[in-house]
């Protein structure tokens, strides 16, 4: 069983909770019309059964495993939970080719604005191939996210470089280029 902290949001303001666990696990991570590496990851002993996820309140989830299995506390840290209320309907409906529309939902020219995230920072704005600039967060839960306002990140030769870190003073008082 896993407990969510008390009070998680969204970078959109709005409430991640443990239907977005069960979402995440059930709807993406286990769809096999979702092509994904950690669907392996989650095949447990000879047989490759999944483990079963459901919702016990708000906070808590549990996970079943036919038999112990102890890498999904490892996998468990590294999945990413994602969004039920922005990604659901795209999961649930099909393109022309009979894809779910969840594969095309986020891309490189999707305004940044509209992808959601739980992490400190989120996406404002990227240049393929060239430059990244994330901005804090204003719902994550931790006060160190709270002492820096933006990084900016160049791309070169495929790595991430980050350029800047733009502190809350530095941004009031306009000590930073772009």
């Amino acid at each position: 069983m896993f407990t969510l902290k008390t009070g998680l949001k969204w970078s959109d303001g709005k409430p991640l909770t443990a239907d977005n666990v069960v979402f995440t696990y059930q709807y993406i991570y286990l769809n096999k019309k979702i092509p994904t590496l950690y669907r392996d990851f989650l095949r447990i002993g000879k047989t490759e059964t999944f483990p079963s996820v459901q919702k016990l309140d708000d906070l808590r989830v549990e996970f079943t495993f036919v038999e112990p299995f102890a890498p999904f506390l490892r996998y468990a840290e590294r999945l990413a939970i994602l969004p039920d209320h922005a990604l659901r309907s795209s999961v649930l409906s099909s393109d022309v080719n009979g894809n779910p529309k969840f594969l095309s939902m986020w891309g490189t020219n999707t305004d940044p604005q509209k992808i959601i995230c739980n992490g400190p920072y989120q996406i404002e704005s990227y240049t393929p191939g060239e430059r990244i600039i994330l901005r804090r967060n204003p719902y994550y839960w931790s006060k160190d996210s709270q002492k820096i306002h933006s990084l900016i990140f160049n791309v070169l030769s495929g790595k991430l470089l980050l350029l800047q870190k733009i502190s809350y003073s530095d941004y009031a008082q306009g000590n930073w280029i772009l």
